[in-house]
């Protein structure tokens, strides 16, 4: 049996990072978009008389054993949901950055959750599913949901909200690199005071009746990430697409996740314009929309 997946990327409208928990991970309350920014998956399942997992990627940067969260994925549906041996080999083609805080490898594993589920009707019940998808990762539950919605927990626990209004999303991200874990640790280190706790809030409150109204520029408006603050003077080209995604006259712009990607919102008309200006040697600008569903 083959199959072929697109696995979308995922952007953070609202991002605020609590207090680390006594499992070493940290509370979150995000509200998470998927969009038009594919991986490419093909996954291959055979049954065999040994059990043999491999994986193939056309990206320099991703290891192709164990140690990639694909594999990790592949390896815990058979486990936990076929019988007997299988030859299951997926290959990555990527397109979403890597490192970027756009989910690419959340999605990749998602990809090849939804693939294998959709080869073997039946094996796994949705909550089992979604059961492994949050033991590969934080993100990888709201991966293999998509859409809009809301992330809480340490980003298992999810819970739908109204689409994205109809609108561009224009992506970009220099040769930065951010680590997940560092970008925890300098936010930890950080003094966090009430008034950012209320003005977390208001945002939020202010971004989920946006959704529910259709109000795009509501939404533009208050978009909102904790990680900005500790990521930014380590990350000096994220900071600069920002400003630069701002002076051209985007509605919005905001750091994805712990990043070093950074989004803005714009009408369809603006997009390209955009764009253009953001392009320079060493960036990677991408022109999507809201994805919902495959």
């Amino acid at each position: 049996m083959k199959m072929k997946i697109k696995a979308p990327a995922k952007i953070n409208l609202f991002l605020e990072v609590g207090a680390r928990r006594d499992d070493g991970f940290h509370d979150l309350r995000s509200v998470m978009q998927t969009v038009s920014l594919f991986d490419q998956i093909t996954v291959r399942c055979d049954k065999s008389f040994r059990t043999r997992i491999t994986v193939r990627s056309d990206s320099f940067f991703l290891p192709t054993d164990k140690r990639n969260i694909a594999f990790r994925a592949a390896e815990l549906f058979r486990e936990r949901f076929l019988t007997g041996d299988y030859d299951i080999a997926v290959s990555l083609e990527k397109r979403i950055p890597v490192c970027a805080g756009l989910g690419g490898g959340s999605a990749d594993a998602a990809g090849v959750l939804y693939g294998l589920n959709r080869m073997f009707p039946g094996k796994a019940k949705t909550e089992d599913l979604y059961a492994v998808a949050a033991s590969l990762g934080s993100d990888v539950p709201f991966c293999l949901k998509k859409g809009t919605a809301l992330a809480n927990g340490r980003g298992e626990k999810l819970a739908s909200l109204p689409p994205l209004p109809p609108c561009r999303i224009v992506i970009a991200i220099e040769n930065e690199r951010v680590s997940t874990a560092a970008a925890y640790a300098a936010h930890d280190a950080l003094e966090h005071t009430l008034e950012e706790a209320a003005l977390a809030e208001s945002r939020y409150l202010a971004l989920t009746r946006g959704l529910e109204t259709g109000d795009l520029s509501a939404v533009a408006a208050n978009l909102y990430n904790s990680f900005e603050d500790s990521v930014f003077p380590s990350a000096p080209g994220a900071k600069r697409i920002r400003e630069e995604m701002l002076e051209a006259g985007a509605l919005a712009a905001l750091l994805s996740g712990s990043g070093a990607a950074v989004f803005a919102l714009s009408s369809d008309r603006d997009a390209h314009r955009i764009a253009d200006k953001l392009k320079k040697p060493g960036r990677r600008v991408f022109v999507c929309s809201p994805f919902e569903e495959i």
